[in-house]
């Protein structure tokens, strides 16, 4: 699919993985991001990911994470290619779909463009989960704030006519969501009898906000519970930028290079459960390419490309507790520590490509040499279990389980792939081509950046 048909298609929040789902054969589970969409029944980690022929994948994972709407803009998408499931040698490293994302360069003439599109909550009716059980205690419940503006531009002309040639692009996202949240908290009585018997426990039951709402209050003639309802506005935060510049240059007829940068800056921020706690993601995928291609005769056509693909994720949690234990209960909202987890992976791919043509033939030989680092780890965790006994493992400080995910920082995972093929496209008839091709793939062991084997 190439510019013009990109530019006319609706995509709703403009997330260029979106148009993916045109291709034959793309099952969508409805978030229309690379984590949601898989092709021919193959999984979604068997997707192979590229921009300009290089590896564009999580490195972790093959799709990025959900939260990384703008890895590309979609403004700077010049074509894109999806084979689904029948492809030539030349592609792999990954049984599902190859997709191949061609970003814009410039040209002999200045074109450049301004957008910004925003919504926000002003027409928007209240959900049911807004409505507030009991607006005389609390108060009415409003609509939840909703904020988004989505903005950028673009630019690209000549710096030397016929020559060299520029483009820029930037788009941004700033969105705040408000959402209703209803946690369940101890009622002040409970407070009482635990500091009163367990006077040790004082730190979580201080971490619970105190409720605004008993739950007898709207469960009338059941037996009344110390459980007390605590209501608030939550809210789902997303700041994004993405940016890209390429430089294309002839250097003659027939040599010419480009390269190109795209880096984008996500960070979002959401409730972790319904009372305080918050889940973040701070990721900021980088993507970079250098491309020299020389034509030696009309018949004999080479590419070299060497390119660098980051995938920095981070993904801290801030919870009730700055100590590493997290508590969980019969009645009421579980409470998570500061904890974090990180995932930093880089590739870097040499290839080659040398085309010949020879009559009905086109023969493609190359292949990559992509080598992998991952750094990668997360803190400890102790999980305090007091369910079981209601609330009277609460009183009498009694554990019903107690678990223990141990902390590792950091494991440098290092990986190489060598991916050689060969492929002939046999024109037959004007109507009929055959392709044939052999390509090996060839991954070697894992090794820790120590030097120690770590196989998993």
């Amino acid at each position: 699919v190439v510019g013009a048909a990109i530019e006319g298609l609706p995509v709703n929040g403009r997330n260029w993985a979106n148009l993916l789902v045109l291709a034959p054969g793309a099952l969508d589970d409805g978030g229309g991001n690379q984590r949601t969409i898989r092709f021919a029944g193959r999984a979604r980690d068997d997707n192979n990911y590229m921009f300009d022929g290089i590896d564009a994948t999580g490195i972790q994972e093959q799709a990025q994470k959900s939260t990384t709407r703008l890895q590309v803009s979609e403004d700077a998408v010049e074509e894109y290619r999806v084979n689904s499931a029948l492809y030539d040698a030349e592609y792999g490293a990954g049984a599902g779909g190859q997709v191949d994302i061609v970003t814009k360069s410039g040209t002999n003439q200045f074109h450049g463009d301004l957008f910004e599109f925003l919504r926000n909550s002003a027409l928007d009716s209240r959900s049911f989960l807004d409505i507030d059980p009991d607006p005389t205690v609390t108060g009415p419940t409003k609509v939840p704030p909703f904020r988004l503006n989505q903005f950028g531009g673009s630019i690209g002309g000549p710096i030397v006519k016929d020559r060299t040639f520029f483009f820029a692009n930037y788009e941004g996202i700033r969105q705040f969501r408000g959402q209703t949240l209803h946690g369940f908290v101890p009622s002040a009585s409970l407070d009482a009898q635990i500091l009163a018997t367990s006077p040790q426990m004082a730190p979580i039951v201080n971490a619970y906000p105190a409720g605004q709402v008993s739950t007898c209050t709207f469960n009338p003639g059941t037996p009344c519970q110390d459980i007390d309802e605590y209501t608030h506005l939550g809210a789902i935060q997303i700041r994004e930028d993405s940016t890209l510049f390429r430089l294309d240059h002839r250097i003659n007829d027939r040599t010419q290079f480009y390269l190109r940068a795209v880096y984008d800056n996500s960070f979002t921020t959401a409730p972790l459960n319904n009372l305080f706690d918050l889940q973040q993601i701070n990721t900021h995928p980088q993507n970079y390419a250098l491309s020299l291609t020389h034509t030696f005769s009309p018949n004999l056509f080479n590419e070299v490309k060497f390119g660098i693909n980051r995938a920095p994720f981070h993904n801290p949690q801030v919870g009730a507790f700055s100590q590493n234990y997290s508590v969980s209960t019969d009645n009421f909202e579980g409470l998570n520590n500061n904890s974090t987890d990180h995932e930093v992976g880089t590739t870097f791919g040499y290839l080659d490509n040398l085309t010949i043509q020879r009559g009905r033939h086109t023969f493609k030989v190359g292949g990559e040499v992509r080598r992998i680092w991952l750094n990668q780890g997360q803190t400890q965790d102790y999980g305090l279990d007091f369910t079981g006994n209601g609330d009277a493992n609460l009183i009498n400080d009694q554990l019903n389980g107690f678990t223990l995910k141990s902390g590792w920082w950091s494991m440098g995972l290092r990986h190489t792939f060598i991916l050689p093929y060969f492929q002939d496209q046999w024109k037959l008839r004007p109507n009929f081509t055959l392709n044939m091709g052999l390509r090996w793939e060839y991954y070697a062991p894992i090794t820790e950046s120590h030097g120690r084997s770590r196989i998993f």
